[in-house]
């Protein structure tokens, strides 16, 4: 591998990515999110667009799936081969064009498991809201739903670059998920330094633009008009958030971040394994 360039280097470690994928019978994460999918629209599927608090905690639920399921694809994908990364390295392998065939393998797979989470929340969900850059809300569910899975993927292979065996890098990934779920806006208001942090989480930008494509804000049951005659005062729960705004600029915004941040969790990847190989 020596004398053959990035390009060259590229597919020949996509191709045996791909042997390795169907040696170890990949399509079991595809039947495993689809099982995923069933169980979380099962029970959140039906309320979802009826109201606010139902659409919120719904999408939040099926980020947290996405997202979940990104970081198993790849959470042991590097540490169990860091050994053998190390031999070929020395060999010529360029670290680079590993995680670029790792990544392009990861493309494809995201692809068929955003398709069977998408197709099986849309049997449980009528998703009857105007589309904002597309034809149709179904490309932008879609989407949004592949960005979630593939960005999480890549944040999966970080971890895996970081961790030194399987073990540790299970280890890892309960805390990275609670920060997702902690960062995402909806259980907790975040100011200051956390709000700043929650910038550089898949689940911020994910519900975001959920709740952009959905019209979420649009949900806000607005007070009984006798009772907001006679007290005032009186208001929903519920106080429309900036990031939910059904404007194609929010959805868009959305997904910039979530594709900024998961080349950043690649760039990562191949910085930390070139400082693992540096001698």
């Amino acid at each position: 591998m020596t004398e053959a360039g990035f390009f060259q280097q590229v597919f020949i470690l996509f191709n045996k990515t791909v042997r390795i994928a169907w040696r170890e019978r990949f399509y079991k994460s595809i039947a495993f999110s689809a099982i995923i999918a069933v169980l979380v629209m099962a029970v959140v599927g039906g309320d979802m667009l009826e109201g606010y608090g139902e659409t919120r905690s719904g999408f939040f639920t099926l980020a947290s799936a996405c997202i979940w399921i990104g970081i198993f694809n790849t959470i042991q994908s590097i540490c169990k081969e860091h050994e053998i990364i190390h031999a070929d390295t020395r060999n010529g392998m360029m670290l680079s064009a590993f995680v670029t065939a790792n990544v392009m393998w990861q493309f494809i797979v995201c692809i068929l498991e955003a398709a069977v989470i998408y197709g099986i929340s849309a049997v449980f969900v009528s998703y009857n809201t105007d589309s904002l850059i597309f034809d149709s809300t179904a490309a932008e569910y879609f989407l949004t739903i592949f960005l979630l899975l593939f960005g999480s993927a890549c944040l999966g292979m970080l971890i895996s670059a970081v961790a030194n065996n399987g073990t540790v890098a299970m280890t890892i990934m309960p805390f990275v998920l609670i920060l997702q779920l902690i960062m995402c806006g909806v259980l907790f208001k975040l100011e200051g330094v956390m709000d700043v942090i929650s910038y550089i989480t898949f689940s911020k930008w994910g519900m975001s633009a959920f709740g952009a494509i959905s019209d979420m804000n649009g949900l806000i049951d607005p007070p009984p008009g006798d009772l907001a005659t006679e007290f005032g005062q009186i208001r929903s729960p519920f106080e429309p958030i900036e990031a939910y705004d059904h404007t194609p600029e929010t959805l868009l915004t959305a997904w910039i971040w979530l594709v900024a941040v998961t080349l950043g969790c690649a760039l990562l990847t191949t910085l930390t394994l070139k400082l693992r190989n540096r001698e």
